[in-house]
């Protein structure tokens, strides 16, 4: 399994965000737009890899990852 925690940043109320892994990051993101959502943000480099946040057509956010994975 994945995963990180990063402290508050701000006056932002401490939310989740969901990762989903993925081997090709701008497929991803164009899969997400061909199915009707949207890009947020990135494709931005992230330690061993890249992340980009996304929304789903009812507006659900989440975060695309294409990098390294722990075992």
């Amino acid at each position: 399994s994945n995963g990180g925690i990063r402290a508050p940043m701000g006056p932002e109320p401490p939310y989740w965000l969901v990762y989903f892994g993925t081997d090709d990051i701008e497929a991803a993101i164009a899969k997400v737009s061909e199915l009707g959502g949207s890009r947020l943000a990135g494709p931005i480099p992230v330690g061993p890899g890249q992340i980009a946040i996304v929304q789903d057509p009812q507006g659900a956010t989440f975060a695309l990852y294409a990098g390294e994975f722990d075992e």
